[in-house]
C-alpha cells in the first residue's frame, strides 16, 4: 500500500488536445476557454482559431461558449476530418478491418516497425 506524506491539494491537472492541430494545453484546474480551446455538441476539441465564425458562435451564446453547435465545428461540418474518422473511412472504403491493415503493413514491412514508421514520415 502507498502512503501519500507529502501536502495533497484538491487542484487537479487539467490537459487539452486541439484534434485539429495536436496543440496541447496543460495546467491546474485549467477550463477550455482559458486553454484557448472550444468543445462542440459532439464532444470535438479544438483550438478558437479552428472555429468557424468564432464571433458568431460567441454571440450566439451571449458570451464565451463553453460548447458550440455543430455548425461552427470544422469537424460536424467535414471541413477537416479526425485521424480516427479518417483510418475508419478508409478501412471501410477499402472493405479491410485493423485485422486485414495490419496483415498487409506487416507483410510489406516485414514486420519492421522502424521502416514502417520511416515510410510513414517520409510520405505525409
Amino acid at each position: 500500500m502507498k502512503i501519500r506524506t507529502g501536502f495533497v491539494s484538491n487542484s487537479s491537472s487539467s490537459s487539452f488536445v486541439c484534434d485539429s492541430c495536436g496543440e496541447k494545453q496543460i495546467g491546474m484546474d485549467l477550463v477550455l476557454s482559458e486553454a484557448g480551446m472550444v468543445r462542440c455538441v459532439n464532444n470535438h476539441v479544438f483550438c478558437e482559431s479552428h472555429v468557424i465564425n468564432l464571433d458568431e458562435a460567441i454571440e450566439e451564446n451571449d458570451d464565451y461558449p463553453d460548447e458550440i453547435s455543430e455548425k461552427y465545428c470544422p469537424f460536424c461540418s467535414l471541413k477537416e476530418v479526425t485521424d480516427r474518422d479518417l483510418i475508419c473511412y478508409l478501412l471501410r472504403k477499402l472493405d479491410w478491418n485493423r485485422k486485414h491493415a495490419a496483415s498487409v503493413i506487416n507483410k510489406e514491412f516485414k514486420g519492421n516497425y522502424k521502416d514502417f514508421r520511416d515510410w510513414v514520415v517520409r510520405n505525409i
